[in-house]
C-alpha cells in the first residue's frame, strides 16, 4: 500500500498545485467569487488527500523503526492496519469530494490542464448556442455557410 500512497500522494500534490497557481483573471466568464470558493475548497481537499498519502507512510515506517522491537507483533499489525484504514477512508473521502468539485468545476467553466478558452472564442460559443435555441429550421443554409466559413478560418489560421 505504500507505493499507492506514493502515487496518489504524488497525484493529489499535482492537482493541489494545479488548482492553487490558477488566476480569477485566467477565466474571464467565471465570477470571481465563485473561482475563489471553488480554489479554496479544492486546494483544501487535495492538500488532505496529499498529507494523508505522506503521512501514512511517515506513520507506518516511523512506528516500525522506532517501536518495532518494543512492542508485539499482534500490536504492530492493529496500529498499521488502524493507519492504513485512516488512510484509507481520508482518500475515499477526497475522491468523493473531488468527484463533486469536478462538477462545479465543469458548471463554471474552469478547465484545468486543458486548452484555455478565449473571451472571444466563448463569445463565438455563445453566439452559436443562442442562434442553435433560436433555430425554427428556416435558415438552415445560412447556419451551414456560417459553420463552414468557421471551419475554413479555423483551418487556416496558424498554430
Amino acid at each position: 500500500l505504500d507505493i499507492i500512497a506514493v502515487i496518489l500522494g504524488i497525484f493529489f500534490t499535482i492537482r493541489k498545485l494545479d488548482a492553487f497557481h490558477r488566476e480569477p483573471k485566467e477565466f474571464p466568464l467565471v465570477p470571481e467569487a465563485a473561482f475563489l470558493d471553488w480554489q479554496l475548497r479544492e486546494v483544501a481537499v487535495y492538500r488532505r488527500a496529499s498529507l494523508a498519502c505522506f503521512l501514512k507512510i511517515a506513520l507506518d515506517w516511523g512506528f516500525l523503526y522506532l517501536f518495532g522491537k518494543l512492542v508485539p507483533f499482534g500490536v504492530l499489525r492493529f496500529v498499521g492496519a488502524s493507519i492504513d484504514i485512516s488512510w484509507l477512508v481520508v482518500v475515499i473521502y477526497s475522491f468523493v469530494k473531488a468527484t463533486a468539485l469536478a462538477k462545479e468545476r465543469r458548471r463554471l467553466g474552469i478547465i484545468l490542464g486543458g486548452f484555455m478558452v478565449s473571451p472571444k472564442e466563448a463569445a463565438r460559443r455563445e453566439s452559436d448556442e443562442a442562434e442553435e435555441e433560436f433555430d425554427d429550421g428556416f435558415d438552415f443554409d445560412i447556419q451551414e455557410a456560417r459553420k463552414k466559413e468557421r471551419l475554413r478560418e479555423d483551418s487556416e489560421e496558424p498554430n
